[in-house]
């Protein structure tokens, strides 16, 4: 099965502990392919013990979301999401949201597909610079 989801999904959880299944790690050579293949995917490991009776990491490839802004936005509006998003202390994951512990403003280019906003790029560098 396939299945495009943040990490850790509660479907999985939910499978994993109702029947007898194991997360299967791609090759290093699938996962290559992969990316090589299409703009948007890169490698990536899902940690061992996310899920209960994972006791490794799995390799596989993921995809990003991908937040879009409308043109009607302004630069100040963009800006301000951005930071909204990406500054510390703010995000998803102090929220508690488990798939947030993965948004962070120096993955925020990973996997994208399409060009980030102008406005959106100065605002992660300013928090990505020490």
């Amino acid at each position: 099965m396939i299945q495009v989801i943040g990490v850790p999904a509660d479907s999985v959880r939910d499978a994993l502990a109702a029947v007898a299944l194991r997360l299967l790690p791609l090759s290093e050579r699938a996962v290559g392919a992969l990316v090589k293949s299409k703009a948007g995917y890169f490698a990536f490991s899902i940690p061992r013990g996310v899920y209960a009776s994972q006791k490794e990491d799995v390799r596989t490839a993921a995809t990003a979301a991908l937040l879009l802004a409308g043109e009607n936005l302004s630069e100040s509006e963009v800006a301000t999401i951005a930071f909204f998003v990406y500054q510390r202390g703010r995000d998803f994951a102090a929220r508690g949201s488990a798939q947030g512990t993965q948004v962070s403003a120096k993955s925020a280019r990973q996997g994208l597909s399409i060009p980030q906003h102008v406005a959106a790029v100065k605002a992660i560098d300013a928090m990505v610079k020490p």
